[in-house]
Parts: structure tokens; sequence; C-alpha cells
């Protein structure tokens, strides 16, 4: 009565069908915090004009100091 229809997908179409692997989710979350550090380096350059590298310290230092008050520690 009814004529079954067989599909095959190659080994590339099954995997994205699955979604995203651990990998890609990873990666993607890297990629979102490197793109805004640096658009905070560069905002941070810009603003104090200061040279890129001088922001990325700048900023690292804050954040670690920002952390250590969270805790409860005092430097």
């Amino acid at each position: 009565m009814y004529d079954l229809l067989s599909v095959s997908y190659s080994q590339e179409e099954v995997e994205k069908l699955k979604g995203p692997s651990e990998r890609d989710l990873v990666y993607s979350g890297l990629e979102e915090i490197m793109c805004n550090t640096m658009k905070d380096v560069i905002t941070l350059s810009q603003k104090e004009n200061i040279s890129l590298r001088i922001a990325a310290y700048k900023i690292a230092i804050m954040r670690i100091y920002n952390i250590y008050q969270e805790a409860g520690i005092t430097i």
C-alpha cells in the first residue's frame, strides 16, 4: 500500500543534525569573552589615551582586584 522511501545521510550531515559539540560550545564562549575583552581594551585605551598594552594590563589588574574584593580579601 505505502512505498517506503529510503534516505541516507553522509557522516557530515549526521553530525550537523546532532547540534554543536562540547568543543564548539567552549570555542564559542571563548570567542565571546575575547571579543568583549578586546572591545573593553580598545575603549579604555581611547578614553585614557594609553596604549592597548597598558589598557589590557589595567583591565586585568582591576578584574583581579574586584574578585579579591568580592571574596573579602583586602590588599
